[in-house]
């Protein structure tokens, strides 16, 4: 890591732990409605080690700050706030936050999810402890709809406990392992290679990179709610791209860390590194908006990602 952007913290040293076992990083922007709740998740925890929560907020234009601040001054032994007096995006708030991080693990809970089982740190950290090969372990959660306020479904990754494997890591994207379930060794962070830094997205990334560093521990029990169809938030702003351009462009910033992921592992995960960027780019020609003179140079330049089928049916669908 090259050194880490300017910040702000409003902490308590003098009563928080000096050597935490786990850190919390707690990414927040615009999470007014909803950050409370993720910070008792977090308080909840019934741990026989110390921890502590960075709260990540990303000066928000509306109270998200002002929450972390009031639960920083009720729990000054917890909780440590980052922030600054500018907007600086995800990717550089995540990476201020962890460059912080004092734990050995890394849990993750951004500011619009919440934990729901008050022994998931204590579980997962027992694992983790004893199973030394292990560098990253997950678990299914739930997924909450902002809109209607309804559970919709469970977020499973595999219908039982067990390793998982790197194929299916890949061909599972981003969202295969759900964010709010990762406890990862903080030094899965250390020497991050160009494709991770990089890539447009986090998750993702963090979880490739872990594969190449140890095995991936999946726990079958639902232990957090993740939110979707919340404004502001990436996945929601992304899914509103809908012109061709910034279809291709995230489907060819996609291809580059998934390039650079395979090219790292000694060309071993060709096949299913290629199934993720073929779907980004015929999504993109297909569903993208836009001229149809731009979709046709498109398909022409990434023909040799794309198989015969694909070709045909994007044809079709552009005439």
């Amino acid at each position: 890591m090259s050194e880490p952007p300017s910040y702000r913290e409003i902490c308590s040293p003098e009563v928080m732990a000096i050597q935490p076992l786990v850190s919390v990083q707690m990414l927040a922007y615009r999470h007014e409605r909803f950050l409370a709740e993720a910070i008792q998740g977090v308080i909840a925890q019934v741990c026989n080690f110390p921890i502590e929560l960075i709260i990540a907020e990303d000066c928000s234009p509306d109270g998200t700050r002002d929450i972390a601040l009031h639960y920083q001054r009720h729990y000054p032994q917890l909780i440590r706030v980052v922030t600054g007096n500018t907007n600086v995006g995800l990717r550089t708030n995540s990476y201020r936050s962890i460059s912080i991080a004092r734990g050995k693990y890394i849990a993750i809970c951004e500011g619009d999810d919440f934990w729901t089982e008050s022994t998931k740190l204590a579980k997962q950290v027992h694992f983790m402890e004893s199973a030394t090969d292990a560098i990253l372990v997950c678990h299914p959660v739930n997924r909450l709809d902002v809109k209607t306020g309804q559970i919709t479904c469970i977020h499973r990754p595999a219908r039982r406990s067990r390793y998982l494997s790197t194929h299916e890591i890949i061909s599972g994207d981003g969202d295969f392992i759900p964010t709010c379930s990762i406890m990862v060794r903080k030094s899965v962070y250390a020497d991050r290679p160009g494709w991770w830094e990089d890539a447009p997205i986090g998750d993702y990334p963090l979880v490739l990179r872990a594969t190449q560093l140890g095995r991936i521990a999946y726990f079958d029990n639902v232990m957090a709610t993740y939110r979707v169809n919340v404004p502001e938030s990436w996945t929601h702003t992304q899914g509103k791209v809908k012109h061709i351009n910034g279809r291709y462009a995230h489907a060819t910033a996609i291809k580059r860390l998934l390039l650079g992921y395979d090219a790292s592992t000694n060309h071993k995960y060709t096949k299913s590194t290629r199934q993720i960027i073929r779907k980004y780019l015929f999504n993109a020609i297909v569903r993208g908006s836009g001229g149809i003179d731009l979709k046709r140079a498109i398909l022409r330049a990434e023909t040799s990602f794309l198989t015969r089928s694909d070709r045909a049916l994007a044809r079709i669908a552009l005439a």
